[in-house]
């Protein structure tokens, strides 16, 4: 196929625009020389376009570049006016797109088609990748700015690059569609107006540097909404968008920070289902949708200095954080804590002596080995649990009190850092196995139970004392 150069300004479809008086067809390659502007006047389809110091103006029209190998379009001059840009082929290739002035949408649609970006692109409308991989260059790191919507049905890969799409603004950042992908390495920069996945099919999300939502995609009021999305690796997804909008995330190798700038309440418009949860000062994050508590699975941390608000839903989370300043206004169902570790002073439950646990009548559950509990200044008024249930050893730390309300259930061993721990029970205590005071180490007087029932294992009295209402001992041995 030829290379066709312009002979002068004018249209694109005029013969006497070109040298030789020939229009470039199907497989050419169009170049636009110096001092020249090509106006287009109609979409066109050719073999590739080359820029040379040229000018082309779209508008509003769209130039799709065809060919199975070498470049498809340098841009190399200036773009005025709206220019669409379609790239199809089945190789790999590096492109050109930022001379002077940007193209406004741009698509790949090539089976086996791979473009790397030459230097720091910007795309002044829509990115949609429908079949093939856009790269930014894995040895440079390109930068990427969408100004518009991003699309994919095909592969993005962001490298270490910054990469902006959509930023703030609500027509959608990132839509992922049926085997639409993107990855990006842990010193890639990522802001986006919000992310969401569509269709049904694999895709996948990847993105283990620093990635931010600043906005929100008004046509479903969602920030993120990767429901039927797969994120894959350590992808940290953080909120700065001031608008109190809906979040449906479900991808436990994910984890979600609210960080807005000004207070505002989050609500979840489905169960959500993360690895780290951090709730900081100004966010709020309600699981009341509409009339229903959606259920909250944290499998790793949850550290809120904000408020969480629990509702009636069903919460399971790692550990829990309760930060000078922050509120965890708990379900009135139960909240499972599942790891006996975690973030701050190696407990799984901890409450700074500022922060705030309201209880709502719910359960807290602890249902791994060695639990470990620090709730600072805990007491009857402050902070107390309501129900308690330990499924497993449990071991208050550093707080001297325990409190619980109504009942408590220990399924094994209850274990006191020191002598001056011990537990108050106001209504029913229930303990089944193991030993409590496993080592002797609470010598302190003030343990207390409404009603105590030892249905197995040890209660070591010995060394403490203990005052009742009432006792009731099926099976298990004081000593």
């Amino acid at each position: 196929m030829a290379t066709i150069t312009t002979a002068g300004s004018g249209n694109w479809d005029a013969g006497a625009t070109w040298t030789g008086g020939s229009v470039p067809a199907d497989g050419d390659t169009a170049s636009i020389s110096s001092g020249h502007t090509c106006t287009l006047t109609e979409n066109e389809q050719v073999g590739a376009v080359v820029i040379n110091g040229g000018t082309i103006a779209g508008g509003g029209f769209k130039i799709t570049c065809v060919k199975t190998s070498g470049r498809l379009f340098d841009h190399s001059g200036t773009i005025t006016g709206n220019l669409d840009v379609e790239l199809q082929g089945t190789h790999t290739t590096t492109e050109d797109f930022m001379g002077t002035g940007n193209i406004r949408n741009l698509i790949l649609n090539g089976s086996g088609l791979n473009v790397d970006i030459g230097r720091a692109t910007t795309i002044a409308g829509d990115l949609t990748i429908t079949q093939g991989t856009l790269h930014t260059n894995a040895s440079s790191n390109h930068a990427l700015t969408v100004t518009g919507t991003t699309t994919l049905t095909g592969t993005l890969n962001l490298n270490g690059s910054t990469a902006s799409f959509n930023s703030g603004a609500t027509a959608g950042g990132v839509i992922l569609g049926t085997a639409g992908y993107i990855n990006g390495d842990a010193d890639s920069t990522v802001t986006m107006g919000s992310i969401s996945a569509t269709g049904t099919g694999n895709r996948g999300v990847s993105l283990a540097g620093t990635n931010t939502i600043n906005k929100y995609k008004a046509s479903d009021d969602l920030i993120i909404n990767l429901m039927d999305g797969t994120v894959d690796g350590t992808t940290l997804f953080t909120v700065t968008t001031p608008d109190a909008k809906g979040i449906a995330l479900q991808e436990t190798t994910s984890s979600l920070t609210l960080n807005p700038s000004s207070s505002v309440i989050y609500k979840l418009e489905d169960t959500l289902n993360v690895n780290n949860l951090t709730i900081n000062s100004n966010a709020s994050l309600t699981t009341l949708d509409g009339s229903t508590s959606r259920g909250l699975v944290a499998t790793g941390d949850a550290s809120v200095t904000g408020t969480l608000t629990g509702n009636a839903s069903a919460i399971s989370l790692g550990s829990l954080t309760i930060n000078s300043g922050g509120t965890y206004s708990a379900t009135s169902g139960t909240t499972t804590i599942t790891k006996n570790t975690g973030a701050t002073g190696g407990v799984a439950f901890y409450t700074h002596t500022s922060g705030t646990f309201t209880h709502n009548s719910g359960l807290i559950k602890f249902t791994s080995a060695d639990a470990d509990t620090n709730v600072v200044g805990q007491s009857v008024t402050k902070n107390p649990f309501y129900d308690l249930e330990a499924t497993s050893t449990y071991e208050p730390k550093e707080a001297n009190e325990t409190t619980v309300l109504n009942n408590a259930t220990f399924a094994n061993n209850v274990t006191f850092q020191d002598s001056a721990r011990y537990i108050k029970v106001l209504g029913i205590c229930r303990f089944l196995s193991g030993e409590y005071n496993r080592n002797n180490n609470s010598t302190n007087a003030n343990h207390f139970f409404g009603t105590l029932i030892i249905e197995g294992g040890t209660f070591e009295l010995a060394p403490m004392e203990i005052t009742v209402g009432s006792f009731r001992n099926l099976g298990g041995t004081i000593s």
